[in-house]
């Protein structure tokens, strides 16, 4: 390799068109995301629009080696100089992306929103978000729709690529292997490239940066290839390759989708390799070069910052699906992106403002996440939606609750009238669990209940699954023995019943298999719930299994809602036009097919009958209420009941049991 290699090129619309295709499919992919978690719509056509940033960081890797390169033929290439040119190109767009965010969500968040917005800005300003957003954040733990700067993921991971290079080069300088430099980046690809291969199957290893670093060293790879390599001569060739390279390219961004089971490697990597083909040749193809998207890929980074806090605040603020709301959300996106392009990007901000806004942001993440979220609606909070509550109701002695048995170090409850021995037990995870409040305080007849969250066993096929999601394989097999040997303990013609968030499990059963959720896959899910549901029914025939079904679910905006009560608020209207007094479910079609198969289980088993869980709250059909008369929310999230629900579902349940 020669001691410089030249790096000035006419400028390259191809890197601009790239991005430009990048940003459009990013943009689809978060807002259809939105949209269909929202349950506005159900397009997917757009599931594949974040490989866009897998074209994002080839390119990335490719720009930074050839201005580091530039840098040291001209012999003005220093780290320090590095990093403060790269952090204070960054910095100040994201910097006033979170201070709109700070602002705007202190008005139209809710506490528990806000203090994870607090938390997401810790991380960020840290460059560690993305670390945040792969860990296990809990099994009630806030949304997609509620993570407003979940995006900065992959800042994160760059910045901590920006954190490594140069030390790469002063190393190799320090060793006097300046001018084998190119084979150090090869070597460091593929490195990290078996680096992803061997920790891809790590959860959320879509996040990290051990896993996705590759891709950068791709593209800084891709720099010094196209230096060192031959390349055709020919005119023709070149193009066939490029426009080849660019098909495939924009093919992926429709066909290809992150499976069950999680990211892989390769889900990425036709897309990197396509991008990093274009970058190779340098063509400048007529597609590439178009004004669009030229225009957007100068502007996509003040794009991809401002897009998805916009899309999270408009879909808070009584979102519906019309002209009038899109054309809004496209005012804004492009208003405050040519904003932070002209202003922020392009207009050098001095580095005292950038540090004390750095400085003063951090500091007020901090205080807000010892504050715990306060801002403007904490005193519009609803505090009577509470979830898993078992209440503090002084109990005559007769009904106070007690460890009736232990098995397997799980403790069997048991509530209602103590002095007699229960023929009900009550068994399942969360969706049990919701019903606590009314069976510990207000129901009398004596029950065992066990319960564990997240958690489901009830035959052979759930029980062996090796999948770790919510829950790892030794819980559940754990949860299946316990089932197994309270059944083993109950007597002939006592009553059994189930309680399950029968829909929650589609996601591990499709990892397990790494099936890819359509509608066959969720015949095939639904199935095995049912074969194992027969196989403990079909193994006593003696005890009465009585199955809860499917229950509804709600929208987000509607969970919001009933955590406010705005009467009074200038907000009201902003927030709450849509209401929230009654619902549809916003999973029928699940809901139904789950609950038909249930159904097939009285067909098949005499000791079995289905409860509808959905009847007590039904106002007509296909539509159900979501506060009580008194105006007390019934649910506490999309699906779990609130202590008001339970005494209506709760108390329902119960009268269907006491029936002989």
């Amino acid at each position: 390799m020669p001691d410089k290699i030249s790096t000035l090129k006419s400028y390259r619309t191809d890197i601009n068109g790239l991005k430009g295709i990048a940003i459009i499919a990013v943009v689809l992919y978060h807002l259809f995301t939105l949209l269909n978690e929202g349950y506005y719509t159900s397009i997917h056509l757009f599931d594949s629009g974040f490989l866009g940033v897998d074209i994002f960081l080839v390119i990335s890797g490719y720009l930074i080696v050839q201005s580091i390169q530039k840098n040291i033929d001209n012999n003005t290439f220093t780290v320090f100089d590095f990093f403060k040119r790269r952090f204070f190109r960054i910095l100040p767009p994201l910097l006033f992306v979170i201070a709109f965010s700070f602002v705007i969500g202190y008005f139209i968040l809710i506490p528990k929103s806000y203090l994870e917005l607090a938390r997401e800005v810790k991380h960020t300003l840290c460059f560690i978000s993305n670390y945040k957003f792969a860990s296990n954040d809990g099994y009630f733990s806030v949304n997609t729709a509620d993570k407003v700067l979940l995006h900065t993921w992959y800042l994160s991971v760059l910045i901590q690529f920006y954190l490594i290079i140069p030390f790469v080069y002063a190393l190799n300088k320090k060793l006097n292997l300046s001018n084998k430099i190119n084979k150090t980046i090869y070597a460091l690809f593929a490195f990290t490239f078996v680096l992803a291969l061997v920790f891809q199957f790590q959860n959320n290893s879509y996040l990290l940066t051990h896993t996705r670093i590759f891709e950068l060293f791709l593209g800084a790879a891709t720099f010094y290839a196209s230096k060192d390599l031959v390349k055709q001569k020919q005119w023709f060739a070149k193009n066939i390759i490029t426009y080849l390279s660019l098909f495939i390219l924009i093919l992926s961004l429709f066909i290809i989708s992150i499976s069950q089971s999680g990211w892989r490697v390769h889900t990425s990597i036709l897309t990197a390799l396509c991008t990093a083909f274009i970058l190779f040749h340098g063509i400048q193809t007529r597609f590439l070069s178009n004004k669009i998207l030229q225009t957007l890929g100068k502007a996509s980074y003040s794009i991809y910052l401002w897009h998805w806090p916009i899309f999270i605040f408009i879909l808070k603020c009584s979102f519906s699906l019309n002209l009038e709301y899109i054309c809004l959300l496209i005012l804004m996106l492009s208003t405050l992106s040519f904003i932070s392009y002209r202003y922020s990007e392009k207009a050098k901000i001095s580095t005292a403002v950038t540090l004390s806004l750095f400085l003063a942001l951090l500091v007020f993440s901090i205080y807000e996440k010892k504050a715990e979220g306060h801002n403007y609606l904490s005193k519009y909070i609803n505090t009577s939606v509470t979830i898993m509550e078992k209440g503090n109701f002084d109990l005559p002695k007769e009904y106070a609750p007690r460890i009736a048995m232990t098995i397997n170090s799980h403790n069997i409850e048991q509530f209602g009238l103590q002095s007699e021995t229960p023929h009900i037990l009550l068994v399942g995870d969360s969706h049990l669990e919701h019903f606590i409040y009314y069976i510990k305080n207000f129901n009398k007849i004596p029950v065992y209940a066990f319960y564990q969250r997240g958690t489901i066993g009830y035959g052979t096929n759930f029980a062996n699954l090796k999948a770790t999601i919510m829950v790892g394989p030794e819980q559940r097999k754990d949860f299946f023995n316990t089932y197994i040997s309270l059944l083993d303990k109950m007597h002939d013609g006592d009553k059994i019943v189930i309680s399950s968030r029968w829909d929650g499990y589609e996601q591990f059963y499709n990892a397990e298999y790494n099936l890819k959720g359509n509608s066959r896959d969720f015949d095939r899910f639904t199935n095995a719930i049912i074969d194992d549901l027969s196989e403990s029914i079909s193994k006593y025939p003696k005890l009465k299994f009585y199955i809860i079904n499917q229950g509804i679910t709600l929208s987000d905006s509607q969970v919001d809602c009933l955590h406010l009560k705005l009467s009074g608020s200038i907000l009201e209207n902003l927030l709450n036009a849509k209401g929230c007094n009654t619902t549809v479910d916003y999973k029928n079609n699940k809901k139904l097919i789950i609950n038909q198969k249930l159904k097939t289980l009285e067909s098949k088993h005499p000791n079995v009958k289905i409860i509808d869980r959905n009847e007590s709250l039904q106002v007509k059909k296909d539509l159900y209420q979501i506060k009580d008369k008194n105006g007390n929310p019934l649910f506490f999230d999309d699906n779990h009941l609130s202590a008001a629900g339970a005494m209506i579902v709760g108390e329902a349940i119960m009268k269907q049991l006491e029936k002989k």
